[in-house]
């Protein structure tokens, strides 16, 4: 579930391959008003609130409380008379006169029904109403029905975009996705053959078996992932490349003994 907002700022987000479900559609104008009073809320006196979005999990709780009172409300009104007090026996008085909920047994083997139990489940099963996870409206047997949730994804820049929909009525349906595009990378010139710098570790950068017959040179001398990966690169923003084996053949770490510290790939890019 990907309710929380994300922060644009941590570009490492955009690195994250993330597929998820999104239960709170902040377009929509109830929500948006409900965003609003919940960020002016303190944090201290209101956990949770105090920031422009909402867990999934406070959402709903939201919504629950909303339909009981929605409920309880319409029943108030068609009998014409409010639900008259009640006690719990239990707590405040076992031998008080006046009937009340029992929350436990007595001895016996049955629970004695509340005799407003049933006329209530009938009344919040009859709700329809719009709430911060979408439509709520419920079947005769009280499950939810006729709810959406967006099917969402993380993108290169650090943010959500819906790329499809799920309904429990007519299931998975894909929508068009609006991608935001990414910038050219700055100093990257079209035309340039740059320099990429490879140590060689399976699967990632290896040695290629030549065929009978074939003489290997320059890039076609490697494989694996990371040559893949350069290929697509450099097709797709237009340069050429030259694959380079680290001349140590180490990874890199901080070494005060080599210019600019380190050694390695590491040491190879800060000296460029």
């Amino acid at each position: 579930v990907m309710d929380e907002r994300w922060d644009h700022r941590v570009k490492e987000y955009g690195a994250i391959n993330i597929t998820g479900f999104r239960f709170v559609d902040i377009t929509k104008p109830n929500v948006r008003y409900f965003l609003q009073n919940w960020e002016r809320l303190d944090n201290l006196s209101w956990p949770g609130a105090g920031k422009s979005s909402i867990s999934t999990q406070a959402a709903l709780i939201f919504d629950v409380v909303s339909v009981l009172a929605e409920g309880l409300t319409k029943l108030v009104r068609k009998k014409n008379e409010g639900l008259r007090p009640l006690k719990r026996l239990d707590f405040y008085n076992i031998n008080s006169t006046s009937s009340g909920i029992e929350c436990t047994l007595n001895g016996r083997d049955y629970v004695v029904p509340f005799e407003y139990g049933e006329k209530i489940s009938k009344s919040v099963r009859k709700v329809d109403m719009e709430g911060l996870t979408g439509e709520i409206n419920f079947d005769d047997l009280g499950r939810r029905e006729n709810y959406t949730l967006d099917v969402i994804e993380m993108t290169v820049d650090s943010d959500v975009v819906k790329i499809a929909e799920w309904s429990d009525n007519g299931g998975l349906s894909i929508v068009p996705a609006k991608y935001t595009r990414v910038q050219s990378l700055d100093g990257v010139v079209s035309g340039r053959t740059y320099i990429v710098l490879i140590i060689l570790e399976e699967p990632y950068t290896m040695y290629r078996k030549a065929e009978p017959g074939e003489v290997l040179s320059g890039n076609d001398r490697f494989e694996g992932y990371c040559k893949d990966l350069a290929d697509l690169i450099a097709n797709k923003i237009g340069i050429k490349y030259e694959l380079r084996l680290v001349r140590d053949g180490k990874y890199g770490v901080e070494n005060p003994d080599v210019p600019g510290g380190f050694d390695g790939v590491i040491g190879e890019l800060v000296r460029k």
